[in-house]
């Protein structure tokens, strides 16, 4: 604020007051994406020092209080807006958005595995956001339960097996089915001369040649 004087001829005076406002307030970055976790610094400039900072919903995250420049700190997922209000009243906002953990990626274990045709194999996951949804590549090689138990189809091949979290974060593995290795029953036995016995073989691929 300044005081204006206006002086005529025979020397009387008038005054006035002059209060110059600052100019708006800026907030850089105005828009931002952070993980749960993550700090951010936020600057405000023009307007009149000093500068007050709010959050709209601190469950989301929180900004320190005061200065030209503060630091954001990410709690939870969620939109909230940022406020800095100058000396003289002015405003200026940033909006922050807040997304799942970084580093939260879905994991399959294993990730790779053989499994004999026709038998069942048990998948697991971590990472990202419970629950999963699990599905394959190719029903024709297998199939797989909510639960992330999959059951091999009665021919050969292989698939990705994938688990895709609540916030859309996909793991994958890879399933082979592969014939079961050929055995021999009984695999070992005594006879005497003359004695007839019968093999049986299971597993691999049929016809067998003996």
């Amino acid at each position: 604020m300044c005081t204006i004087y206006a002086v005529d001829g025979s020397n009387n005076v008038a005054s006035a007051q002059l209060t110059i406002r600052g100019v708006s307030v800026n907030v850089s970055p105005s828009t931002v994406v952070l993980h749960v976790g993550d700090t951010q610094e936020f600057e405000a400039t023009g307007g009149t020092k000093e500068y007050i900072w709010t959050s709209s919903d601190n469950s989301v995250g929180t900004v320190e209080p005061t200065g030209g420049l503060v630091t954001f700190t990410a709690i939870s997922e969620g939109t909230t807006t940022l406020t800095v209000t100058d000396n003289d009243n002015y405003t200026g906002s940033a909006t922050v958005t807040v997304v799942a953990a970084a580093g939260s990626a879905v994991i399959v274990l294993p990730n790779s595995v053989s499994v004999e045709k026709a038998q069942t194999y048990q998948f697991s996951a971590s990472g990202g956001t419970d629950t999963y949804s699990w599905g394959i590549s190719d029903p024709n090689v297998g199939s797989i339960d909510p639960g992330g138990l999959f059951t091999a189809a009665k021919k050969v091949g292989s698939a990705t097996v994938t688990a895709t979290d609540t916030d859309g974060n996909v793991g994958t593995a890879t399933v082979a089915v592969v014939d079961s290795p050929i055995t021999i029953s009984p695999d070992s036995i005594t006879v005497t001369v003359g004695t007839q016995m019968t093999f049986v073989g299971t597993g691999g691929t049929g016809a067998y040649w003996w």
